[in-house]
């Protein structure tokens, strides 16, 4: 060995009863399972997990209150016009009324309306067209009659207006108003609507199915007239119109049906 290989050994060798210390390696980052299982150990994911389960509840929760909101929103309305009663209220409340107006001798009319040729409407404008029609003819309706008059869609282009406390003389007139005023009136691009409107009042010891086949009856008077007006209905003698006379097509005879068969499950 020579002497500079020996002062080259001396100078790298620790002294006698030095502590050796071994270089350290560079620590790697801990692996993605690493940390998971360090999480899992120290409970934060825990926590988290609980936190995130809990705004998945209250998420949840919020939005069946908001679904459950919307199905007694449609029950009680009907979901085109908005404005309008549900088929369903409009036939609990017509009963109810009724009886009501048959027991005290109180006055009680009823109107039906539907919209003159209305497939063709939507056959020339549009699906699109005929329902903004119906929606506007909703309107209308809900801000032309009172407080206490109870209207709805009964289905497709015929709607029914209950008017409590009113002969139907009164009853004519309200709906000629109506009439008048949708001869002006515009929705999309039309310009005026045309409506056959057929007026029925309580007679003594009628049944809401009785004066709902009065007025459809009136109602098919003034379509086969050729539409654009209203027609009140006279009791001809002791009798009322046969429902089977009101066309098998009609909601308002499915409508006058229902509420027959109903009335006889509850005899």
């Amino acid at each position: 060995m020579s002497v500079r290989e020996f002062t080259k050994l001396a100078r790298n060798t620790p002294p006698r009863g030095a502590q050796f210390t071994p270089k350290r390696r560079p620590r790697k980052p801990p692996t993605s399972q690493a940390r998971l299982f360090a999480r899992r150990w120290s409970g934060e994911l825990r926590i988290r997990d609980r936190n995130s389960l809990a705004e998945q509840l209250a998420t949840a929760r919020q939005r069946i209150a908001e679904l459950e909101a919307t199905l007694a929103r449609l029950e009680y309305r009907d979901p085109l016009t908005e404005t309008l009663l549900s088929l369903r209220s409009f036939r609990a409340q017509l009963e109810l009324d009724t009886a009501r107006a048959d027991r005290y001798g109180r006055p009680l009319s009823v109107a039906l309306v539907d919209v003159d040729r209305f497939r063709q409407l939507n056959l020339q404008h549009g699906y699109a067209a005929g329902d903004a029609v119906l929606a506007g003819l909703g309107r209308l309706i809900s801000e032309r009659t009172r407080t206490n008059d109870l209207a709805c869609r009964t289905g497709g282009d015929e709607f029914a207006i209950l008017f409590g406390e009113t002969g139907p003389p009164d009853a004519l007139e309200a709906i000629q108003r109506v009439l008048v005023e949708l001869e002006d009136v515009e929705i999309g691009p039309l310009r005026g609507i045309s409506v056959s409107v057929g007026v029925a009042g309580l007679g003594p010891g009628q049944r809401p199915e009785d004066l709902l086949a009065s007025a459809a009856a009136a109602l098919e008077e003034a379509s086969a007239a050729g539409g654009g007006q209203a027609v009140l209905f006279k009791l001809a003698g002791d009798g009322t119109p046969d429902l089977a006379d009101l066309g098998r097509g009609s909601v308002i005879a499915a409508l006058a049906s229902a509420l027959e068969q109903r009335d006889r499950n509850t005899r």
